[in-house]
């Protein structure tokens, strides 16, 4: 009797320590398994001004997934979170284009606490997500990080020169050109025309504010939205948008869009511009 009540007690710790593994595991932030699964152990030695990171054997490496802060303030602490969790050996994820145009390292950084680098400084306010067509995979997890970020005013969310812009704020947005920046608006015409997907975000295309998709980045937006032949107008009409990315001027103030993760639906309905 003895010995069934001990294989009972055995049978049902085995179970709740099943139970606790799954539990623990469903917990685990998801910026903490996502990413390339190759990687490359490296010691980060300095930090540049640009936000650059220089590596113990002298190679530049780029956070790929984020934008660094370019004032001075913002930039700082960057540089202090950098210092303080990343010492010693880390993990480097190379992206896909494993290196930029001038020969700088583009990656994920594991520190070896766990997590990764990126969701420390995007959770800190201090940096903000910029997704990349060649890494993907731990985007939506940065860009929920940002959002507790941005509501809690955390960081450079505090800093005027950070704000979001209204898509009909003409003077913010001509003011930010050639910077990287966050806005948000209505799509009130949408059309797929030559290959190329245009959003426009007032009633004239030749001076407002304008998002376009390349033709050889449109097959990576699959969402039904963006569906449409040659000429028709696109399902996004009417949908509250955030986009990012380097704004430029064609016409008016334009961003390019080059993955679906620089666009992030917020509804139906107006948005205070």
């Amino acid at each position: 009797m003895a010995g069934c009540i001990f294989n009972m007690r055995s049978a049902l710790f085995a179970v709740v320590l099943v139970a606790f593994v799954i539990c623990a595991l469903s917990i685990v932030p998801a910026h903490a398994a996502c990413g390339p699964v190759t990687s490359e152990t490296v010691e980060i030695s300095a930090i540049a001004p640009d936000g650059t990171l220089t590596l113990k054997d002298g190679r530049a490496l780029r956070l790929v997934t984020l934008e660094p802060p370019v004032h001075s303030q913002a930039l700082a602490q960057w540089t202090k979170i950098i210092s303080d969790k990343a010492r010693g050996p880390v993990a480097l994820h190379p992206a896909a284009k494993s290196k930029d145009r001038y020969g700088r390292l583009q990656g994920l950084v594991r520190l070896r606490a766990g997590g990764l680098l990126e969701a420390q400084l995007v959770s800190a306010g201090w940096a903000r997500v910029h997704p990349r067509a060649d890494m993907r995979d731990c985007v939506s997890a940065l860009l929920a990080l940002e959002d507790e970020a941005r509501a809690g005013g955390r960081g450079l969310w505090r800093l005027p020169e950070y704000s979001l812009i209204g898509a009909n704020n003409m003077d913010a947005l001509y003011a930010r050109e050639g910077t990287f920046v966050l806005a948000e608006g209505v799509v009130r015409d949408a059309v797929y025309r030559g290959g190329r997907l245009y959003l426009n975000f007032g009633a004239d295309w030749k001076t407002d504010f304008t998002v376009t998709v390349a033709p050889a980045d449109v097959k990576l937006f699959t969402d039904m939205r963006f569906s449409a032949k040659p000429g028709e107008r696109l399902k996004v009409i009417g949908e509250r948008v955030r986009v990012r990315g380097f704004l430029t001027r064609y016409n008016g103030p334009e961003l390019i869009l080059t993955c679906p993760e620089q666009l992030e639906f917020l509804g139906q309905g107006p948005v205070e511009e």
